[in-house]
């Protein structure tokens, strides 16, 4: 999983591409991307293209953002910079 805003500096394209590379290996994962933002649509029309639409969630913003970190076996961090990451 990861989290932030659906914008380029994050890179979340790229994430759903890795994800991609391995998710036939792994078909009881998924890959979940929390936030909002101006790039949902093209994030979800790039999960569509890759065929994923069934493995990749972003289910948006969460009031319990601590219970998703918890729940998640690994967290994915692909922004370009983070001056003071929260992840």
């Amino acid at each position: 999983m990861t989290a932030g805003r659906l914008v380029n500096e994050k890179q979340f394209p790229r994430l759903i591409e890795a994800f991609a590379q391995v998710a036939d290996q792994l078909p009881e994962w998924r890959l979940r991307i929390y936030g909002t933002g101006p790039k949902r649509q093209e994030l979800l029309r790039h999960v569509r293209k890759l065929g994923l639409f069934d493995r990749v969630e972003l289910p948006g913003a969460v009031a319990d953002m601590r219970g998703e970190w918890a729940k998640a076996s690994i967290c994915a961090l692909t922004s370009r910079a983070e001056g003071f990451p929260l992840v």
